[in-house]
């Protein structure tokens, strides 16, 4: 393990791990997790890049890139968790790419013997070289329940719903002509889409909430295409972990407009929290099918609480 001072993104430190001889043999942190309580949504943050090029939307073992593991030890019981990816192919200057993700903790995982961070999946031939790596609880807001909804800060604590059968770029402008949005392509199914784990505390049944979104819709050339009826964009929720199974509910857009195939388009629907997924331990808000040859390209997410 090297520190190198100032080789990291924008003149920072960065770490790097060399002559390694398993794909999990990386950097790697132990983590005082005390004041983390099951439940509690942890944000994990890196930049990372590899001595080759790895493949991002790849589980092939001697080409995919690097995830962030998080593995705790309570009383002998072992959990590994995968909770951070590479989801955009849009690397920063220097190649670093940005591996993040959102992990709720759970019951064995509070007040363990060990909890520790880690960095695996690359090919062992290759060294690693991580920067700004961050692990953070999230702070509860059951008012405006999505994180980075504007994608101001890029791709963060978004994630494909799928990692070998689409992809991710980050676009700009945005809209409203600045900033950033998602652009969700190479989609070989309607299922294809973008996910991000919302905080599942904040789901009271009887609770309503109102979910807002700007969409737009291209072709494999990037010309604008105009959908109709359930061709268009819907939100789903996906309750897992519930007593009775998983719980999917889906949403479509009350605006009654015309689909603007050169614009950006707004997406507006109400829902009441069910009893089904409000029982759920894990919530998430997917944004799928959609035709697969269309690119879905995504802004300004947001779903509040409504008084």
């Amino acid at each position: 393990l090297d520190f190198l001072p100032g080789a990291g993104p924008n003149g920072g430190n960065a770490l790097k791990s060399s002559s390694r001889v398993h794909h999990s043999w990386t950097q790697s942190q132990v983590l005082n997790t005390d004041c983390v309580n099951a439940g509690d949504r942890i944000a994990f943050s890196a930049k990372i890049k590899t001595s080759a090029d790895c493949l991002i939307y790849s589980w092939d073992n001697n080409q995919r890139c690097n995830d962030i593991f998080f593995h705790t030890d309570k009383d002998n019981v072992r959990e590994y968790h995968r909770v951070g990816y590479i989801t955009a192919d849009t690397p920063d200057e220097g190649g670093w790419h940005h591996v993040h993700g959102i992990h709720i903790h759970s019951e064995n995982g509070e007040k363990p013997d060990l909890a520790k961070l880690y960095f695996a999946d690359a090919n062992p031939n290759w060294d690693v070289y991580t920067a700004d790596v961050k692990a953070y609880v999230l702070e509860q807001n059951c008012q405006a329940l999505v994180e980075n909804p504007d994608m101001e800060e890029k791709d963060l604590y978004w994630t494909y719903t799928d990692r070998d059968r689409s992809k991710v770029k980050v676009i700009t402008p945005g809209a409203g002509g600045s900033g950033h949005a998602l652009r969700l392509y190479d989609r070989d199914h309607s299922w294809r889409g973008l996910r991000q784990v919302l905080d599942p505390r904040c789901f009271v049944p009887g609770e309503e909430f109102t979910i807002n979104a700007k969409f737009r819709l291209t072709d494999a050339l990037l010309a604008g295409v105009a959908c109709a009826g359930t061709d268009c964009p819907s939100v789903v929720l996906y309750g897992r972990k519930c007593p009775n199974g998983d719980v999917r509910e889906k949403f479509w857009n009350a605006l009654d407009m015309p689909w603007d195939s050169e614009g950006w388009n707004n997406y507006e629907a109400t829902f009441a929290v069910s009893d089904e997924i409000a029982a759920c331990g894990s919530v998430e808000l997917w944004i799928h099918e959609v035709i697969p040859s269309w690119n879905i390209e995504i802004d300004d997410v947001q779903i509040y609480a409504n008084a």
